[in-house]
Order: structure tokens, then C-alpha cells, then sequence
């Protein structure tokens, strides 16, 4: 064990960490402010669920697309403030700042010296902070409940108390309520884990296998309840519908490879405004890598590609790319002979791995699926160059000056980028809205016509009215007098549409009105 804390300095690092604390509090703040109205398509469904769950419409809240904790944590903040908004703030600040507590966290689990976690502080910040208002999504959520988890899971290796390898459960347990990969990726992390330490330990597998069966029955107490909610509602045992979605759009290219919910006229179920909200009510195009062989070939190539996005993502906040690098050559070079060498090795790619690997057979390309890896990566490079034998002083302290910046810079640019980001889907919706209102307009529901930025779902959400999904052409006009809506329009393909009445236009986009639509069209109405 190394000795975490340097003597002299406690007053430094304190200043250093309350300075980084306070930074991450600015930035949480500041970002939140500015960027309230950066709101993605997902974003629409936590917020309409945790409305449900404030409602206590429970029938509508339980599916097993989306985890229920995100929402969760909005549901006392729209209670008080009355904001979607505004709760979906709060509850990714609340994320980003555990986000940042599970970061110092496992930075004290690979035993970084105090003086490399004082200043490892502030890009983590930064980094969490840019994160906060990346997109309303649970990643951030969940990433922190999983480093806490297997933080605890490896000082429960390292102290013997079952106590950690139980509370390593309940964060495993919780992460899955945050998002539902996190269940089968705590999963392998318990397998893989607990296998090191048994191979590290000479076979003595007695502790790892109570470790990990503590871990295992609490993570299964705390989800359990969820999983019955989602079995429940789907109607089989399930602990999620997300794998199988995510799957049919993975598929070939003769296969539809997007959410039915932007891509047909659709009526979504009673009491939702988008079946964006329960994807799973939708008809995905199924597929399986048996039924031909063209389909096999593709299934196969998955994972390859997957594979390049994965690495990709992985170095997207290693400026120099210098940390899986460097864990490598520890490996083969170092780790033989220095267990404390190979156990940060070893555990560090377990993790990166174990929320990675599943990933692999589907959709795998978002940066946002590698929180978790990216916070063991950035601890790693620095565990690994204090633990360098034969090293002189000054250059022990290039090495982690220079690791330390080569997560700073990436971490920097990508709140710069946050910072200067503009939203002009929603803001789009906001001024059609604020014309609806305005003119007293009867808006029964609204539907888009070739809008793949989601502007119509952001107006319906605003209107508190049904969204019939987005479709290239306009639906049938059989469809629309069955089903009359307003039609969200870009201004470069509104002039196309005939018989229509334009309400008016806003944004760089038109808002229809499918009634009185027959004949010629009715522009009297039209306003800028």
C-alpha cells in the first residue's frame, strides 16, 4: 500500500479542492443557465415521465425503455419550481456533481498521492461540468453510481469487509436504475473482478466468491423491484427493452435503422404526448443474423465496426492518446513483477471493459456511453506513473504534469464548445408556440413534415398536446381528417405543400393547419 498523503501540504490541497469544488459549482450554474434550453429528444421523456410519477400515474410511468431514477431526481424540483425545465437542470447538476464525487473517488481507490488528486481535481471539474449540460440524458447518473460501486468492490478486496462488497451492490443495483446496460455491465464486473483476484491471490477463491455473491444479492435487492415493474408492464420477465431495440437499429441496410417515433404518422398512446416516451409500443423492424446470410455477414461486421468506436471514444478526452497506451506497456513491462503495478492495470481495464463490451452487437457510437471509462482512464495514466520504478524525481513529475494535461485540454475545449453552443431546434418551437398562444390557435396535436431535428416534438411538448411523429411526405389526407393536426414544416419545403392553410411562420419554419386543407390553398393567415 503507498502512502497517499504528502506531509506539509494539507492546507494547499484543501484551497486546491474547495478551488475545484467551487469551479464545478460555477460551472454548474453558469452552464445550467445558459444552456436551459438545450433539450433533446430524450430529454422530453424523462421530463414527461417524472411528471407521471409527480401525477402518480404510475401506468404511464413504468416501461422498460427508460430507468426510472433520472427521472426520479426531477420530480421534487418540478414539484417545486413547476419547470420541466428547470428539473431536468437540477437533476443533471445533481448527476454532474456525483459524477465528480465518484471521479475524486476512484482516484483514492487507485491511490493517487493527495497532492496528484489536488490537481487532478480541476479537469474533472471542467470535465463534469461540460457534462452536465452535454444532453439531458442518465449517463452522468449513471457513470457515478458504477464508479462508486466498483470503487467499493475493490477496497472491499483490499480491507476484506463485506460491508463494501455490500454497499458495491446497492450503487450496482441503483445504476441499473439510472440506465439498464449498467446491470449486466455490473454483472461482468463482478465476474471479471473477482476472477483477478483469485488468479492474484494463487487460486484462494473463498473471498472473492463471498465478495462477489454479496455484491451479486445486493444489486439483485435493489433492482428487483424494477425489474418486476418492467415484467410486469411488458408482460414477460425483462429487465429492459432497450437491448433489442438498440439491436433493430444496428440493422442491415435493408432494414429501417431508425425510431419509428421520427419516422411515421403515428397516434401515440392516451395520456402521452409522444411514444417517444414508451418506444417499445412501436413496431421496430426485426431482425436476426439467422434468417440470411447477407444478415449474418452484417451481424458479424458489428462488432468490428463497434470496435473502432469504442477506441475511438475512449481516447476522445486523451488528447495524445497516451493512456491505453500506457496501460498496455505497464501491463506486458511492469505488472509481472509489482502487484500493486498490475492491479491498477488490470482493474482499470476491467472497468473500461465491463462497460463497454455491450456495446458491441449494437448501436455503439455515442461519447456519451464512456463516462465510466473515461473517469478510470484519467486516474489510471497518473496510478501508473507514480508506481514507476527507477524514476527520477523531476521526470516522475513530467510524466503526470504532462497526463494531467492531456485530460485538461480535451476537458477545456469541450466546455468551450458548451459554453458557445446555440439551440435553435427548441427555440424554433418556442416562437411557434408563443404564435399559437398569441393567436388562440386550436392546436388538437402536432405531426412534422421532413423535420429531423425534432422541432414539432418540442412544440407538442411545449403545448402539452399529442406529437404524431415526423414523416418525409405528407400524410394522406385521409389520415390528417381522421386525425387533424398542425404540421411543422422548414420554410425550404413548405413552399412543395399545396392545400394547406400557413398559420404562420416562425423560426425558419411554417406551422399548418391540416383542416380546411382541401382545394387551394388558404394563405390569408400567413404573419411572420
Amino acid at each position: 500500500m503507498m502512502n497517499p498523503e504528502p506531509t506539509g501540504t494539507g492546507r494547499l490541497l484543501r484551497a486546491s479542492h474547495a478551488g475545484a469544488a467551487l469551479l464545478l459549482a460555477a460551472l454548474l450554474f453558469l452552464l445550467g443557465r445558459a444552456n436551459l434550453f438545450e433539450v433533446n429528444p430524450d430529454a422530453v421523456s424523462y421530463m414527461r415521465i417524472a411528471r407521471y410519477w409527480l401525477e402518480g400515474r404510475t401506468g404511464l410511468a413504468v416501461n422498460g425503455y427508460w430507468g426510472p431514477l433520472l427521472s426520479w431526481l426531477m420530480v421534487p424540483w418540478m414539484a417545486w419550481t413547476g419547470s420541466p425545465l428547470v428539473s431536468a437542470r437540477m437533476a443533471l447538476a445533481v448527476s454532474a456533481a456525483l459524477l465528480y464525487g465518484a471521479g475524486l473517488f476512484w482516484m483514492r481507490v487507485m491511490e493517487l498521492p493527495a497532492g496528484v488528486r489536488a490537481a487532478a481535481a480541476w479537469p474533472l471539474a471542467i470535465f463534469c461540468g461540460a457534462w452536465s449540460v452535454r444532453l439531458i440524458t442518465p449517463d452522468p447518473l449513471m457513470a457515478a453510481l458504477f464508479l462508486a460501486g466498483a470503487g467499493l468492490d475493490v477496497r472491499a478486496a483490499r480491507t476484506g469487509k463485506m460491508l463494501h462488497a455490500a454497499f458495491a451492490g446497492v450503487f450496482f443495483g441503483l445504476a441499473y436504475m439510472a440506465k439498464a446496460v449498467a446491470l449486466p455491465a455490473a454483472a461482468l464486473w463482478v465476474l471479471l473482478h473477482g476472477a483477478y483476484r483469485v488468479w492474484a491471490s494463487r487460486g484462494r477463491w473463498r473471498e472473492p466468491v463471498l465478495r462477489g455473491a454479496a455484491a451479486a444479492a445486493l444489486t439483485a435487492s435493489v433492482s428487483l423491484p424494477w425489474i418486476a415493474a418492467v415484467s410486469a408492464d411488458a408482460g414477460q420477465i425483462s429487465f429492459s427493452a432497450s437491448g433489442g431495440i438498440n439491436h433493430a437499429i444496428a440493422g442491415p441496410p435493408d432494414v429501417e435503422r431508425y425510431h419509428p417515433t421520427f419516422r411515421e404518422f403515428h397516434v401515440p398512446e392516451e395520456g402521452r404526448i409522444t411514444s417517444w416516451e414508451d418506444p417499445t409500443a412501436m413496431s421496430y423492424p426485426r431482425w436476426s443474423p439467422l434468417e440470411r446470410m447477407d444478415y449474418l455477414r452484417h451481424q458479424l461486421k458489428i462488432p468490428y465496426w463497434n470496435a473502432n468506436h469504442i477506441l475511438h471514444n475512449w481516447t476522445a478526452f486523451d488528447w495524445l492518446y497516451l493512456t491505453p497506451g500506457i496501460l498496455l506497456i505497464a501491463l506486458c513491462v511492469f505488472a509481472a513483477g509489482r502487484p500493486e503495478m498490475r492491479e491498477v492495470v488490470c482493474v482499470s481495464l476491467i472497468a473500461a471493459a465491463a462497460n463497454s463490451v455491450f456495446y458491441l452487437p449494437v448501436y455503439a457510437a455515442d461519447l456519451r456511453y464512456y463516462l465510466v471509462t473515461h473517469a478510470v482512464l484519467f486516474a489510471a495514466g497518473p496510478a501508473v506513473a507514480v508506481r514507476l520504478p527507477s524514476i527520477a524525481p523531476r521526470v516522475r513529475l513530467g510524466v503526470l504534469v504532462l497526463l494531467l494535461l492531456n485530460f485538461a485540454v480535451p476537458a477545456a475545449d469541450f466546455l468551450a464548445e458548451q459554453a458557445g453552443v446555440e439551440h435553435p431546434e427548441y427555440l424554433a418551437a418556442r416562437k411557434l408556440a408563443a404564435g399559437v398562444r398569441e393567436r388562440g390557435l386550436d392546436v388538437e396535436a402536432v405531426a412534422g413534415v421532413d423535420d429531423p431535428l425534432a422541432v414539432a416534438l418540442y412544440l407538442a411538448f411545449q403545448l402539452d398536446v399529442p406529437y404524431y411523429g415526423n414523416t418525409r411526405e405528407v400524410p394522406e389526407r385521409e389520415v390528417l381528417n381522421a386525425h387533424p393536426c398542425a404540421l411543422v414544416v422548414p420554410e425550404r419545403e413548405a413552399a412543395a405543400l399545396e392545400g394547406f392553410r400557413v398559420w404562420f411562420r416562425g423560426g425558419g419554419y411554417r406551422l399548418l393547419t391540416s383542416r380546411n386543407g382541401e382545394g387551394s390553398p388558404h394563405n390569408a393567415g400567413v404573419s411572420q
